[in-house]
């Protein structure tokens, strides 16, 4: 922003515009990941990802790096963490909330040790120099998409409606067939059923299915309202910092504080939600609520210690719905679906975060101030939050009271059996009986042959 002598609106551009392309890419790297490999396209990720950041280091002006780093660098970065992120639950059944949360300690020590190593690269190589070096850190990104060892999981396939679809498909090729007099009408009708059968393919690939499930659609929407005030705090925490008389140095601090709380939750919010045994969902929107809290709160704080307190309590919020997101994402729509499930999550995210953060910055450019868009954004958090408890709530009573109708529906039929067996073991019993009592009256044989024998005597 100072070296292109921009306002705070048309540099949010270029931040919001990669991390939104990052999350916007999860449908696309999803479907690429099930129909080549979460290897391949991790790699591709880190190149992409790399060759952006370098080529960034020459850019001319604010609108040549929107491009390169907005675009580019979020197309690469999109690319290698969605399969990344479905990876670990393809490997995990039991004890999943822990070993995401390790994978996202990376996050945080990211954030831990980028901050200062950024700070530092800019003072002394200047910022074109230190997106060189940025670059070549993120072939690392290459190197970790190699090691993902590839695991295929048996898929459920509803067979009746793929039977039902493959059999309208060939009743309407038969049907073409049968009216078609030229060979010019029969490639049409050809056509038209190759590009059926083609939206169908890709549907199914981007998992766009997934929306038939009311929970999953509320968790879409949650995603999307959370997207909206997110990014916020770390886009416009650092210049209300040297609003309020904080030094640079002192926001790397409150930046590196930020990191270690977001490291050191993301791992033990594993082991409280696995041994505690609790709703995922419901751990996941307890802290989105207390990020959307503290992004209300930063407006009140007006030096570095307190600035350090909330950024703490931040962390712990981030760090905890951070790995939980794909947690709760598996727990809605299953393993299988998981790598379709997550994209679309992210999608939304992104969705929110291209028009939230850049509506903070034009709220600055107003007002003057970033007050309003931190309210902005926490309002947006905690109204995703309200969503997601209030649709939770309503699916489960319905669950719930499905569950018990068919509960009462069993019972019912178990009582009617019983009652059929009760009946017709009595009219069993009356029969023994009404034949016992008919042979009781006939004499026996031994006493016929006495009365027998008297009367020849």
């Amino acid at each position: 922003m100072d070296h292109f002598n921009e306002g705070a609106g048309d540099t949010s551009w270029m931040v919001s515009t990669q991390v939104a392309i990052s999350l916007c890419m999860g449908p696309i790297a999803a479907a690429l990941s099930n129909r080549f490999s979460h290897r391949s396209v991790t790699f591709i990720g880190g190149v992409i990802t790399s060759m952006s950041l370098f080529v960034s280091a020459f850019a001319p002006n604010i609108a040549f790096i929107t491009v390169t780093y907005g675009v580019l660098v979020g197309v690469g970065h999109g690319l290698a963490r969605t399969p990344s992120a479905a990876m670990v639950g393809r490997y995990f059944k039991r004890r999943y909330a822990i070993a995401n949360g390790i994978a996202a300690v990376g996050s945080g020590c990211g954030s831990f040790v980028l901050a200062p190593l950024q700070r530092f690269l800019i003072n002394y190589y200047g910022w074109s120099g230190a997106f060189i070096v940025v670059a070549g850190i993120a072939l690392n990104l290459c190197i970790s998409g190699l090691l993902l060892r590839p695991i295929y999981l048996a898929k459920i396939i509803n067979d009746e409606d793929e039977f039902r679809l493959e059999e309208e498909i060939e009743e309407s090729a038969a049907h073409d067939t049968a009216d078609v007099t030229t060979n010019n009408d029969l490639e049409k009708k050809h056509v038209r059923i190759w590009c059926f059968e083609t939206f169908l393919t890709v549907c199914r690939h981007l998992g766009l299915h997934l929306f038939t499930d009311a929970m999953f659609s509320i968790l879409m929407i949650n995603s999307l309202l959370f997207g909206f005030g997110v990014n916020i705090p770390a886009i416009h925490i650092v210049k209300r910092a040297d609003n309020i008389g904080v030094t640079r140095s002192e926001s790397a601090v409150m930046l590196s504080v930020f990191g270690i709380t977001m490291m050191v939750s993301a791992v033990t919010q594993g082991f409280v939600v696995d041994f505690l045994h609790l709703c995922k969902i419901k751990s996941y929107g307890a802290a989105c609520f207390l990020f959307g809290m503290c992004t209300l709160i930063i407006p009140m704080t007006n030096n570095f210690i307190s600035m350090c307190v909330v950024m703490a309590i931040m962390g712990v919020a981030r760090g905890v719905f951070a790995a939980l997101q794909v947690v709760a994402t598996k727990a809605v729509v299953g393993p299988e679906k998981l790598t379709s499930g997550y994209g679309l999550s992210l999608f939304m995210v992104g969705l929110g975060q291209l028009i939230g953060p850049v509506t903070a910055g034009y709220l600055y450019d107003v007002t003057g101030n970033y007050d309003a868009s931190f309210y902005f954004g926490g309002c947006c958090i905690i109204a995703s939050v309200l969503i997601l408890m209030v649709g939770q709530y309503v699916v489960d009573h319905k669950h719930k009271k499905k569950q018990r109708q068919h509960t009462e529906l069993r019972g019912i039929e178990y009582s009617h059996s019983k009652a059929k067996e009760s009946v017709t073991c009595r009219s069993f019993t009356d029969a023994m009986q009404k034949k016992d009592s008919k042979s009781s009256d006939r004499p026996e044989c031994d006493e016929l042959l006495v009365d027998k024998s008297e009367s020849s005597v």
